[in-house]
This record gives C-alpha cells, sequence and structure tokens, in this order.
C-alpha cells in the first residue's frame, strides 16, 4: 500500500493563500485574506428563485423513505415555499415574533424555514431535546420567553405533546404528522394557492433584518439567540465555497448530521443552496450505535464533501477498513473530507488516508472551519492540502482576524466580517460589549502560529481560554490542548473531560471507543459496562496513558487517574453540544460524584491509577 506521506492528494480548485499580514508594535497581528469573496444573491430566498430557474428539476433535499430516498427539486421547493409563504402571510403573524421549530431535520422543516424568510418572520429552530424531555423545561421555556413564538411548527404533533400543551393554546400550531386537535394541517397549508402578496414579500426582503435566532451552546456561559441575518449567512456560506472553488461547480452531494438548530448545520443546508447541489439528510449521528444509520446511509450516498466529529472518523475508519464495499461508496466522488469541535487524531487521520488512496489512488484534502454562532459560523479555514491536523487554518475571504498576544506563543483570537451577528435578541448590555473598539468580535479562544517565521502555514488551536483551570500549585491546565494530546495518543478512547480545578494533579473522565475496545477485548457484543470492566480493555488504556505521560512529565499535563465512563455523554442534559462536541463544564457539573472520586484516597475500583 501507498505511503500516505508520499502520495499526492485528490485536485480541489482551492484559493490561494494570500494573506494580508500586519504587525503592530504592541504584538497583535492583523491577519486577512486579498482574494475577493465572490458575491453572491442579495438573500437567501433570491438564492431559491435563481436556482429553481436554472435548475428547476435538479434535487435539492433528500431524506430516508423506508428503503429509499424522497427528496424534492429546486422547482417543488420553490412552489412549496410561495405556497407556505402565502399561508404565514394569512396567519397574520404579529410583527417582531417569531417562527420556532420543534423538528429534527426534514424537507418539511427546510420549506417552512424558507417560507418564512420569504415574508420576514425570524425563525428560530430550537434543539429537539428541550421539547421532548420533561427534564428540560426550563431551557425551553427560558428559550420561548427570549424568541416570543408567534407560531409554531413540528414535525410530529403527538410526539411534542407534552411541551406543546405547556404552551397558549391560542398559539397556532403547525403539524405535519399526528396532529393533534386544533393543529394546522401542513398538507394543507403547502396546498394554499399563493397571491400577489408573496411577491411583494419577496420585493421587500431586507437582508439585514433578522431572519434566525441561532442559540449559542452555552459552552462559556448562559446559552445567548444570536440574530442572524440574511446577509449573515450569505458571506458565510459564500465565503466557504470561495474558499474551496466551489461557487458554480455542479454536484456537490453532501451527507450530513449536524441539527438545523446549530449554525454549521444551517450552513451546510444553506450551502447546498447556493453552490446548486444536493442535501442527503443524515438521520444518524457520530455517536455509540447511532451512527449504524450513518453508514446505512453511506452505502446509498457518495458524498463529494463529507463532515464528522473526529468521534465520528474513528469510528468510520473502522467500518472503512472492514467493509470494501462501502468503503468504495464512500470515496467514489469524494473531494473533501472536513472535521470541527476538536482535533483529529494523527492515527485517525493516517488511517483515512491509506484508505483513500487504496480506493481512490490519491490522498483526498482534510479541511476544518473554525467559526461560532456569532461569526456565521466563519472566520478560519484549512483551504489546502496539507498531512497535518489539528489546524483552524488562516482567514477565509470576507473575514479579517485579530491576534491579540497572550503569552510567549499563544493570542487571543479576534473576528471582523459582514458575517458577525448584529447582535443578540434582547440582550443590549452584551451586545453593546460583543466588539471591541475596531469592531472585531472576540471568540474566546487561544491559537497559535504553526511556524511563527511563516504565518501562512496557518495557526493551531491553542485552547478555549474560558475552559482552562489552575491546579492547586496554581499551576494554569490548557485543556483543549490537552484534551487533543490524550485522544491523539490513545485511540481507543473516544471522548475525554479533564479534571483537576483546585486539586494537586489532573485526572480525566473517558469513554471508550466501543468498536474498538470490543475488537481488543474479543467480544464483539460485550456493554459498554462489560468493556469498562474488562482486565484486557483497562490495561490497554492505563498503558496507551502511561506512554503519553512519558512524553508529556509535567503537572499540568500528565494524567494521573481516570475512570471510564458507563453512560454516554447526555445530549438532553446539556454535556453534548448540538454538533456533537463534548461541553466539558457541563459534563463535570453533572458528574461531580464521579469527579470527587477521581481524587478520593484510596480511590473506588472504577478509578484507575496511571503508575509513574
Amino acid at each position: 500500500m501507498t505511503n500516505p506521506v508520499s502520495a499526492t492528494f485528490r485536485d480541489m480548485p482551492f484559493i490561494p493563500r494570500d494573506i494580508a499580514i500586519e504587525r503592530r508594535s504592541d504584538g497583535t497581528v492583523l491577519l486577512s485574506s486579498r482574494i475577493p469573496l465572490v458575491p453572491g444573491a442579495s438573500s437567501l430566498s433570491a438564492c431559491l428563485r435563481q436556482q429553481s430557474e436554472t435548475r428547476p428539476n435538479a434535487p435539492w433535499i433528500a431524506e430516508r423513505s423506508g428503503e429509499g430516498w424522497r427528496s424534492i427539486t429546486f422547482g417543488e421547493a420553490r412552489r412549496q415555499v410561495d405556497s407556505l409563504a402565502q399561508a404565514l402571510l394569512d396567519l397574520r403573524v404579529p410583527a417582531g415574533k417569531s417562527l420556532v421549530i420543534f423538528s429534527a431535520n426534514s424537507i418539511e422543516h427546510a420549506m417552512i424555514t424558507f417560507a418564512a424568510l420569504l415574508v420576514g418572520i425570524p425563525v428560530a429552530p430550537l434543539t429537539a431535546a428541550y421539547a421532548l424531555q420533561a427534564s428540560a423545561a426550563k431551557q425551553l421555556e427560558e428559550r420561548l420567553e427570549i424568541v416570543e413564538p408567534g407560531v409554531l411548527f413540528v414535525q410530529n404533533g403527538r410526539q411534542y405533546a407534552a411541551a406543546l400543551d405547556r404552551l397558549d393554546p391560542a398559539l397556532p400550531v403547525i403539524s405535519v404528522d399526528d396532529h393533534r386537535a386544533g393543529d394546522l394541517h401542513y398538507a394543507d397549508l403547502v396546498a394554499t394557492v399563493p397571491g400577489t402578496a408573496v411577491d411583494t414579500a419577496f420585493d421587500r426582503i431586507d437582508p439585514d433584518a433578522p431572519a434566525r435566532y441561532m442559540f449559542t451552546s452555552g459552552s462559556s456561559g448562559a446559552p445567548k439567540a444570536v440574530i442572524q441575518t440574511q446577509r449573515n449567512v450569505i458571506v458565510a456560506v459564500s465565503s466557504n465555497l470561495t474558499a474551496y472553488g466551489q461557487i458554480g461547480r455542479d454536484g456537490i452531494r453532501r451527507l450530513d448530521w449536524m441539527p438545523w438548530s446549530h449554525v454549521t448545520g444551517a450552513a451546510v443546508l444553506a450551502a447546498t443552496l447556493i453552490s446548486g447541489g444536493t442535501f442527503f439528510i443524515d438521520d444518524g449521528r457520530p455517536m455509540g450505535d447511532d451512527f449504524a444509520r450513518t453508514l446505512a446511509n453511506l452505502r446509498h450516498v457518495s458524498p463529494t464533501n463529507y463532515f464528522s466529529m473526529p468521534a465520528g472518523y474513528i469510528m468510520l475508519a473502522d467500518a472503512l477498513e472492514q467493509d470494501r464495499d462501502l468503503a468504495q461508496c464512500f470515496f467514489a466522488r469524494l473531494l473533501t473530507m472536513g472535521y470541527g469541535g476538536a482535533r483529529l487524531p494523527d492515527d485517525v487521520a493516517r488511517r483515512m488516508q491509506a484508505l483513500a488512496i487504496e480506493h481512490t489512488g490519491y490522498k483526498i484534502p482534510f479541511v476544518c472551519g473554525y467559526g461560532s454562532t456569532e461569526t456565521g459560523p466563519g472566520g478560519a479555514l484549512v483551504y489546502w492540502p496539507t498531512d497535518r491536523v489539528g489546524m483552524i487554518g488562516l482567514p477565509q475571504p470576507g473575514f479579517e482576524m485579530k491576534l491579540v498576544p497572550l503569552d510567549g506563543e499563544r493570542y487571543e483570537v479576534r473576528v471582523r466580517s459582514a458575517a458577525v451577528t448584529p447582535g443578540y435578541l434582547r440582550e443590549p448590555e452584551k451586545t453593546a460589549a460583543m466588539l471591541d473598539d475596531e469592531g472585531y468580535f472576540s471568540m474566546g479562544d487561544a491559537a497559535a502560529f504553526v511556524s511563527p517565521d511563516d504565518p501562512v502555514q496557518g495557526l493551531a488551536f491553542a485552547g478555549r481560554m474560558s475552559d482552562e483551570f489552575k491546579l492547586v500549585t496554581g499551576t494554569f491546565v490548557r485543556t483543549g490542548e490537552l484534551q487533543e494530546l490524550v485522544l491523539t495518543a490513545a485511540t481507543l478512547l473516544l471522548q475525554v473531560v479533564l479534571c483537576g480545578e483546585g486539586e494537586a494533579f489532573v485526572t480525566m473522565l473517558a469513554w471508550l471507543n466501543l468498536s474498538a475496545a470490543r475488537e481488543l477485548a474479543g467480544r464483539p457484543d460485550a456493554t459498554p459496562q462489560e468493556l469498562n470492566r474488562d482486565d484486557k480493555v483497562v490495561r490497554a488504556v492505563k498503558a496507551v496513558i502511561a506512554g503519553y505521560n512519558l512524553e508529556n512529565n509535567t503537572s499540568s499535563r500528565k494524567i494521573m487517574r481516570f475512570s471510564l465512563q458507563d453512560s454516554p455523554p447526555n445530549a438532553e442534559a446539556g454535556e453534548l453540544a448540538d454538533k456533537g462536541s463534548i461541553r466539558a463544564g457541563a459534563v463535570r457539573r453533572l458528574r461531580a460524584d464521579q469527579v470527587r472520586d477521581l481524587y478520593r484516597d484510596p480511590p473506588p475500583p472504577h478509578v484507575h491509577l496511571i503508575e509513574g
């Protein structure tokens, strides 16, 4: 098999790394791309109308239906959106009120969203778990109070009945399936005959008016409703497509699982609209047994651009190595592989490239985007072929980056762009404090140059500033950097959370890569609880961490104890963000008993000590 290091990359029409660099006397560094942003339509609504005229019969969105797929073309999407827009106008939703969505990703979810955008009703897609879990009732109430619903959309009326029954009964509810008494039937609304009022509303679209309210994950404080305008979305998405050379490129296909309540998931859907590509809704996700659905979908869909979390690539590499037909389908059209949320382990990147070479003769560029809910998302991208992983890249077209020195090698990252939100809904003080005196938004992250003497080599993530903590000695622990190092060394682990605030040493809560652990234990049907107590598995994890400690033998980096968690991270309780990344602060808070166990003497049986 060809050595991945010596193999060539599949060709992609990336833009050049043409970066303007300004160094100030106080050590601040300003970076921006000299490549102009390819201009797009004035609004997402205009994009849909353009695509419906130029490619009316091309499929835009597809979702699973039994053993096959059902899809909607750009032309049919235009017709349905216009009909739903008329129906929303007929409802006379009061000005300032929003369309709140309780639903997983679906064709109907997309259509009602674009109908609201057309008539100027802001859309507030909420994480489905808040409406499904009784334990999340308070979070749901807080979010609804902020966005002030004027109409609600649910995919399934009965499924969300418990949440809906707690709301004002006069609030109109549109349901697709299993309607409750009094619900407006989606099928009736989508059959509405559009009148001239729809075209009038289209002509009056203000691209700078609130279009969506996207809640932050709450990983660095209470969740906030970020205002997104249609211009914000157009700039952020067009920037990505410009960097990857995919503006006007036919045949873009994406299979994606990220919920549209998350800014990145919504941006991927918008990218297929702007590029004229096809979006396949993945009803799986990169977690445990749910990943089987993703693998089943990949047997039907050969994506051109694929994105997942590092944990997803660990499981994907296992599956592709064991199933040649699946691998052949996965790589058939693939142009880029993307990841985010954490560093991709080097070993997993090498395995994926070895598979790519075997099935295509080339390496597939790994790309990585960097942004936040407030930036569209956008800010920086890795938009060149490289064997290095763990970077956030360089500013993309339409974005400027300001790097404020923190210490000898790290910088605080700030971003300026037309994609940056105009503010937080009903939070004037936080909005006023959002930007610095030059209009840059602080990302709350640290970054470092891969090569300080050659900034064009890109930036590497150097930790979430709010997640760093101090040991009792006063020594800072850079948890983001440390977590990436641990996962790179220990591919038997899927997720880790570092602990040690106010303690004498660093410990961790950890979750196994179940497929790898089952293979190691020789127990294909073992439960997570059984694997966590398997001597062979525990010894292997201890050995890998001990080896890691030999290379990281300082108090702020060395892992002294760990425990393997029986229950997976709980998305409903807030331990996972919508995109699947782990929220360390929430985990430490919700598993406080487990954290305390890590520091008990003598430690309980489920806490494992690392020798040396």
